[in-house]
């Protein structure tokens, strides 16, 4: 993965898409993050405005410290369509 590239930070908070802007030994960083929201058996999850509950929405970045990543990998195409529309608008 390289900058740039929209990825999946599975964490143990849930799942975090955004697009990959840094990394180093401690952390990664991703901008326009998504906590991804999982629906019910047979229906489309969806994107919640943030990555928390209680956090400020439509965030720049997040940071993620690399102690609670469990994996960072390549985002599913169709996730990354929502996710695009989820930050810009803009239907894939």
């Amino acid at each position: 993965m390289k900058k740039g590239d929209v990825v999946t930070i599975v964490s143990m908070m849930g799942e975090i898409v955004g697009r990959l802007t840094g990394e180093d030994d401690l952390t990664v960083t991703v901008s326009n993050p998504r906590l991804f929201v999982p629906a019910r058996e047979g229906s489309a999850g969806g994107f919640a405005p943030g990555v928390c509950m209680t956090g400020k929405q439509d965030l720049d970045g997040v940071t993620v410290n690399r102690a609670v990543i469990l994996c960072v990998v390549p985002c599913h195409h169709d996730i990354e369509a929502g996710w695009v529309e989820a930050t810009s608008g803009i239907v894939l």
